[in-house]
């Protein structure tokens, strides 16, 4: 009860709004792929222009995550460029007791990070199509060391080639 009255008075600091949608099913396509996605929430603003939300109830969500080629959590930048409507802010509901917040980007911060998203979503739904599978971990050695599965994995085998070499013409 005291999470829902912590949270609750966060919602009330906000610009008047209504929630519009809850977890309403949509289909998407992203570089030719389709998807099934499923937003928490989606508020309309008496503006006209929407925010959407995902509850979290971890402290450990950052909107660094969303940033990048290879983004660690593209869930809602993915919802926002797919949503076919005027999104003016996209937030993780964060739903800790004492921390309870809205983490996101709104305004200018958003509009100038959605064309990048775009073009990022979409390049990782060809990419997929695609089968690109390059041995190309993304943090590398990091990544290496919390993977179980390096009998599958070949990395060791292109580290071991070593650079590769130019070979022109041949």
């Amino acid at each position: 009860q005291l999470l829902l009255t912590e949270w609750l008075q966060k919602e009330r600091r906000r610009p008047d709004f209504t929630v519009v949608e809850r977890e309403v099913p949509r289909r998407v396509e992203a570089g030719g792929l389709t998807l099934d996605i499923k937003a928490d929430r989606l508020d309309l603003f008496t503006d006209g222009t929407y925010a959407i939300l995902d509850y979290k109830t971890s402290d450990r969500q950052s909107v660094k995550d969303w940033d990048s080629d290879r983004p660690d959590a593209p869930q809602l930048p993915l919802y926002a460029v797919k949503s076919g409507r005027e999104v003016s802010g996209v937030f993780f509901a964060k739903l800790v007791p004492g921390q309870t917040a809205l983490v996101g980007h709104s305004g200018d911060e958003l509009a100038q990070r959605l064309p990048d998203w775009k073009k990022v979503v979409d390049h990782l739904g060809a990419s997929f199509l695609q089968g690109d599978a390059a041995v190309d971990p993304k943090n590398g050695t990091k990544t290496c060391e919390l993977c179980d599965l390096h009998s599958l994995c070949r990395i060791a085998d292109v580290r071991a080639a070593g650079p590769l070499e130019d070979l022109g013409d041949e």
